[in-house]
């Protein structure tokens, strides 16, 4: 028994299991996820979630947990296109990965929400370090370290890495042996960011996302540009950027004097404030001043324009050679290129930012985020730019600058796509094109072009930079415009809808029930919120919905949508539907009964509620269980400092890994000694009681 116990303490001291939520669910935001592989009816999806699986039809109730269900939809896809983009063993694994060991290594943890994904039954390791790949590049989680469980086939995806980050909540020092520590090395753009402006949060900087911000708000709102209506500032709020302004407006449906309305809105973007008005620019057309250059002004709609996409907001950025390689003619058609490229954006939508860089030996702004109001004054603009005729090409410095710069407009949050032209001949003082960055930024609807428009040029650098498929030469760069007016905003979209014959009206939200289940979308899943008997909309767990969920649903009722039950069709687009006996995939939650922090606490202590109440045990006398439920202090102790979870730092520490275990013979003896007392006290117990 004895022999047994001091196994058992060395086993969960230096052995430690990676399971929170059990094989296939999925670990984020403090729940367990699981994607069903059948269709059922919504009354028997939440039965299955119910008495299956002890858990609910979830609920999604943050952007976060919206964009993680899209990302496990694509994981279960059963679809063969998107399973062969997803095979692991056809995609190469960057070279970013650097394995960490050793007594003295840290991992930091932050128990923030979304911190953390925690994959089960992943097949191997190479398919871990992959997933913290696709969740860079498909969901935007800023994944900077991987956790390997070997023996249980966990992968646990960490946004935090190494020691000193002011963001980690607590860490923990020395790797087990069963698990396998690897850091992304690669260059964080997020983490350059954050650095330049650390009052910018966090969950802003990577995933771009304001937890009020309404998505799609921006198309239930008419823009006017450099406008402003005068006279009229029934409230008046700060906010981040233009969305999180507008959101607050479309929420506000009494929250003006005399529980007014908000119909119209004035965003000064430089000093971040809202101006709400009551009145709308119709019934108040002399007070509207067109030009205010530091305003936008903004009137609600009666009906979203979920599909115009007409009045998108474009980010377009050049970063233009200028160095003495392009030469004059060159130079000049890569001037020409950029006019055509503005006028080509600009016939899809008149709301573009544009950025022009100039780079050679040094790199150089041009033009650093503009707005214009027509054609002619950017084309006047740009008439200015003259070929600087550098030495060199810097092209590293130069790429890494541009993206910088990029990533920190980008993270304002007021665009929908995101364009980068990269206009060179790629030939510079690099000495091998592994060198050469690839250019990303943090965005989930991002474009990179680079652009060759001389004879003489390395492919092999350009190509790396934006990808082979979207390398163009002067052979065929014309075919950019063509492609981006199909990418962004097709004339014969909506020629389908407009053109077929259907004896029930159109709706953004609706779908013929008749449709067979084949054609369906099987990305079309249930969510656990329900109308009850008294008409209200609540989640299956009888709470209330929060504002996340609540902009969504009085997004669908203003669009005049109704039913019993509702059903996801992606970020921020729900449905309501009264036919709940239709079959549909659908997805379950459960909380678990560790959180990652409550979980390192079990892994690297000793638990003591799982061996005797006394401070018995020793490992190489020096590590002391206390009585159950006290705090677990080690004083003196060769395994490691003293470690007191009140603390703020909660650094939880495994130093070392004993090739045996060696008890003390007097340690035995008085082990012996308490068991002996204990039952001998139990047995004078049993006694009284049997009196």
């Amino acid at each position: 028994m004895i022999l047994l116990q001091v196994a058992f303490i060395w086993f969960h001291l230096f052995y430690v299991d990676g399971v929170i939520c059990p094989a296939p669910w999925t670990y984020f935001d403090d729940s367990c996820w699981l994607i069903s592989k059948n269709v059922l009816s919504y009354n028997d999806a939440k039965n299955e979630c119910r008495d299956r699986y002890g858990g609910f039809l979830t609920k999604v109730e943050n952007e976060k947990q919206d964009s993680i269900l899209t990302y496990l939809l694509e994981k279960n896809s059963q679809v063969k296109d998107v399973k062969k983009h997803r095979d692991e063993t056809s995609r190469p694994l960057k070279d970013c990965f650097k394995k960490v060991k050793g007594k003295n290594a840290e991992i930091a943890f932050s128990n923030q929400p979304g911190a953390a994904v925690i994959f089960t039954d992943i097949k191997d390791l190479k398919s871990c370090l992959l997933e913290c790949e696709h969740l860079r590049s498909d969901f935007n989680f800023n994944c900077l370290s991987v956790l390997w469980y070997k023996e249980t086939h966990d992968c646990l995806l960490n946004s935090e890495k190494g020691s000193g980050s002011a963001r980690a909540t607590f860490s923990i020092q020395g790797i087990p042996f069963n698990i396998s520590y690897y850091e992304y090395q690669c260059e964080e753009q997020a983490e350059l960011l954050m650095k330049d402006d650390p009052q910018l949060d966090r969950s802003n900087a990577i995933k771009g996302i304001i937890s009020n911000e309404i998505p799609g708000v921006r198309t239930c709102f008419g823009k006017h540009k450099h406008s402003m209506l005068k006279g009229f500032a029934d409230k008046i709020i700060h906010s981040f950027n233009e969305r999180e302004c507008l959101s607050e407006c479309w929420k506000c449906t009494d929250c003006l004097p005399g529980k007014g309305m908000c119909k119209a809105v004035n965003f000064y973007k430089d000093a971040g404030e809202c101006v709400m008005a009551g009145v709308s620019i119709k019934t108040n057309a002399d007070k509207f001043n067109t030009d205010e250059t530091l305003s936008d002004f903004f009137d609600r709609r009666r009906e979203c324009a979920l599909e115009n996409c007409e009045e998108k907001e474009i980010l377009v950025s050049f970063v233009l050679d200028g160095s003495e390689s392009i030469g004059a003619d060159a130079f000049n058609k890569s001037i020409k290129f950029v006019d055509d490229t503005i006028t080509t954006i600009h016939e899809i939508s008149e709301f573009w930012t544009v950025i022009i860089f100039q780079f050679g030996t040094t790199n150089y702004i041009e033009l650093n985020s503009a707005q214009f109001d027509n054609l002619n004054q950017f084309r006047t603009f740009l008439a200015g730019i003259g070929w600087r005729r550098e030495r060199d090409s810097n092209i590293v410095v130069s790429i890494e600058d541009a993206m910088n710069v990029i990533t920190k407009q980008v993270n304002k949050r007021q665009y929908d796509e995101v364009i980068t032209f990269i206009v060179s001949d790629g030939i510079g003082n690099v000495s091998v094109v592994e060198e050469i960055p690839r250019f990303v930024v943090e965005f989930p609807s991002v474009y990179v072009y680079t652009v060759a428009l001389t004879e003489a040029i390395n492919f092999n650098v350009l190509s790396r930079i934006g990808g082979v498929n979207k390398t163009y030469t002067s052979n065929n760069y014309t075919n950019i415009n063509s492609n981006l007016q199909k990418t962004l905003c097709s004339f014969n979209g909506n020629i389908k809808k407009i053109t077929q014959k259907d004896t029930q009206p159109f709706s953004l939200f609706s779908f013929n029930n008749d449709e067979p289940l084949e054609s369906l979308d099987e990305n079309e899943v249930w969510l656990g919120l329900q109308r009850n008997d008294f008409g209200e909309l609540k989640w299956i767990d009888q709470t209330q919905m929060n504002t996340y969920a609540t902009s969504i649903v009085h997004l669908l009722e203003v669009e005049g949508e109704d039913g019993d039950c509702i059903f996801r069709k992606g970020i921020g687009k729900w449905q309501l539907t009264e036919n709940c006996s239709f079959k549909k995939r659908f997805v379950c939650s459960f909380k678990p009964t560790l959180s990652i922090e409550e979980k390192f606490k079990r892994d690297y202590w000793i638990r003591a509620d799982n061996v005797t109440t006394e401070p018995l045990l020793l490992l190489n006398s020096s590590i002391v269980l206390p009585p159950s439920g006290t705090e677990i202090i080690g004083e003196n102790m060769e395994a490691g400092p003293i470690i007191n979870f009140e603390s703020t730092t909660n650094k939880f520490d495994v130093d070392f890994i004993p090739d045996k275990i060696d008890v003390d013979d007097k340690l035995i003896s008085e082990i012996i000694r308490q068991e002996k007392e204990k039952n001998e006290a139990k047995s004078v117990d049993n006694k009284i009681t049997d009196l």
